[in-house]
């Protein structure tokens, strides 16, 4: 497992783990830490344009781009998608996380007023 990084790619074996059927990757304060992104590439017989996840702190979400070609050798990435950091239909515990399907929370007894 790889993460780009300023200077090229680096192995991030700590901070990805691999759980049932997928990977899950912690971006650690990207501001401050040298890792900033996420690259995401297909390698199958369908032929997909790789992706990169960022935290676009001006807008408050994620920030998926995509490759639209390459220029002089490096890539050219375009904002294919933008999603705000929480979603309005939010329906989670704010002291656990679990999903409230009633008022009060039947995993850490949260009473939602």
């Amino acid at each position: 497992m790889f993460a780009q990084n300023a200077g090229g790619k680096m192995k991030i074996k700590d901070r990805a783990r691999i759980y049932k059927n997928k990977i899950e990757v912690d971006l650690f304060y990207p501001t401050i830490d040298i890792i900033q992104a996420i690259e995401i590439d297909l390698i199958d017989v369908r032929k997909a344009y790789p992706i990169r996840i960022e935290y676009d702190f001006d807008r408050n979400g994620w920030m998926i781009k995509q490759t639209i070609g390459q220029q002089d050798g490096i890539d050219v990435w375009e904002e294919a998608a933008f999603i705000t950091a929480q979603s309005t239909n939010y329906n989670g515990c704010p002291e656990c996380g679990e999903i409230l399907k009633e008022k009060n929370c039947n995993n850490c007894q949260y009473e939602r007023e």
